[in-house]
């Protein structure tokens, strides 16, 4: 599954939980999904882990899991490593695009 797949499960939770208004509350030039208090989370829970525990999602690397962060589209699994440098770049670009 890509990135923007990804993202797009990642905007359905929220959609759920917040409504589409969320979107609102993010601010792009903020945006930093590598850091916790500026992720996508970050920035509507005031915390990474927060929002996992709000959303009901888990720590799991494995992105297939349909109730980790992975899956969502909020953290980089593991097995997306490449040469051991995550691929945070490209999930922040994807959630830019999608919002």
């Amino acid at each position: 599954m890509d990135y923007a797949q990804k993202v797009q499960n990642g905007i359905v939770l929220l959609d759920q939980y917040w409504g589409p208004d969320w979107r609102s509350r993010i601010d792009k030039d903020r945006l930093r999904m590598s850091n916790v208090g500026d992720c996508i989370l970050g920035q509507l829970f005031g915390e990474y882990h927060f929002g996992l525990n709000r959303l009901g999602l888990n720590t799991s690397n494995d992105a297939d899991d349909t109730k980790s962060a992975a899956f969502h589209g909020f953290y980089v699994a593991n097995r997306e490593q490449d040469g051991g440098i995550y691929r945070w770049g490209n999930l922040h670009n994807a959630w830019v695009l999608a919002i």
